[in-house]
Order: structure tokens, then C-alpha cells, then sequence
């Protein structure tokens, strides 16, 4: 995947946010929906079990970054646990449940969410 990264100068971005009030607020509503969400998750993760931060993990991975239901694993395991505080080996017996409940097939890194509707109930019920 191509990246295009631009920098632009501080003092243009001040005085085009001074000059032009549609785009501050749009910058302000984004900036704000971007927090929120960040807390959102934050606080989620502090009050789930491993089963619901992994099925959030997945649903990010298949809904936010990749837009399918199949997607190869970016991170490993052990990343996951770190992120989910949690250890390699609760997050590969999850993986394994969630396989054999019918939640998602894998194949080395390879997901396929097959039940994205109980995978979302266990999101929410953490």
C-alpha cells in the first residue's frame, strides 16, 4: 500500500483556520470524534474480558481498517495481547474458540469472520 505524506507549514494552517470558520469547525468536529472514539475504546478494553477486546480487535481490523471479512492478521498474537492486555496464550485459546464456536475461520494468519452478528454481541457483552 502507497502513502503520500505532506507537511504544511504551521502558519499557513493558523491563518487559513483564522480565515475561514467552516473549515475550524470542521477540523474541531473531527479532532473531537477522534478523541471520543479513542476514549471509547480505552474505556471499553478496561471493562471487558479477553473474549469481547478480542472480538473488538477483529471487528476494528475487519470494519475500520480493511472494510472486509477477510483479512490477514497485521500483528501477532503477542502484539494483540499487549494491545488487549492480555497473553499470547489467552488470545490464541480465543482465536481457537471463536474458530470452533463458528465465529471465524483461520488459517495461519489469515481471518475470515463468518458470524459477524454474535461476534458483535460478544463486543458489546464484553
Amino acid at each position: 500500500m502507497d502513502s503520500e505524506v505532506c507537511f504544511i507549514d504551521i502558519e499557513v494552517f493558523k491563518r487559513v483556520l483564522e480565515e475561514n470558520r467552516d473549515f475550524s469547525s470542521y477540523i474541531i468536529m473531527e479532532l473531537s470524534k477522534s478523541e471520543l472514539e479513542a476514549y471509547r475504546r480505552c474505556a471499553n478494553r478496561t471493562q471487558k474480558q479477553t473474549r469481547g477486546k478480542l472480538a473488538d480487535v477483529l471487528l476494528d481490523f475487519s470494519e475500520t481498517i480493511f472494510n472486509s471479512d477477510e483479512f490477514v492478521l497485521p500483528v501477532s498474537q503477542s502484539d494483540i495481547g499487549n494491545w488487549v492486555d492480555a497473553g499470547r496464550e489467552s488470545i490464541n485459546r480465543v482465536l481457537s474458540e471463536f474458530a470452533a464456536d463458528g465465529l471465524i475461520g483461520m488459517t495461519g494468519r489469515n481471518v475470515k469472520i463468518l458470524d459477524k452478528r454474535v461476534l458483535k454481541m460478544i463486543s458489546q457483552n464484553g
